[in-house]
């Protein structure tokens, strides 16, 4: 769990079976079934770890958090994950997660610190894996 300024972010992998909240280098064992092979922001996760509430607008007022879903079936252990997260085009942040078994979503989330909201504006998050560059996805925050 990193601090950004009244934002935290963490890291979750999910194996479609029931998810886990680890560290970046942690994952559950792999589940079964078919997860959407596409970028999602949702407000949160059901009990089995599945997006709920995907959205492409949040209000700071009411959400505290804010889910990026990484679709990861199919990946061998050890790939590496990573995001470069922009704020209204300007460089915010990166992170990088690996892979230690098969899952569904790896997922990245924006939580306000206690007492704070999520900070208004349009958020891009450019996703590569092992470094090269694979899709993005953008949402505001008003």
């Amino acid at each position: 769990m990193r601090n950004y300024g009244g934002i935290l972010a963490v890291v979750w992998l999910t194996a479609g079976l029931g998810m886990a909240c680890g560290t970046p280098s942690t994952a559950p064992s792999g589940g079964g079934g078919s997860a959407p092979q596409v970028l999602m922001v949702a407000r949160g996760l059901s009990a089995n770890g599945a997006p709920e509430g995907i959205a492409d607008a949040f209000d700071s007022g009411r959400d505290h958090n804010v889910f990026v879903f990484v679709p990861v079936k199919g990946l061998a252990s050890e790939t590496k994950i990573s995001y470069v997260r922009y704020l209204n085009g300007k460089y915010l942040d990166n992170r990088s997660a690996k892979l230690a078994r098969p899952g569904l979503f790896l997922i990245f989330e924006m939580k306000a610190k206690a007492g704070h909201k999520l900070v208004p504006g349009v958020y891009r998050y450019q996703i590569y894996l092992n470094g090269k560059y694979r899709d993005q996805i953008q949402f505001r925050i008003s």
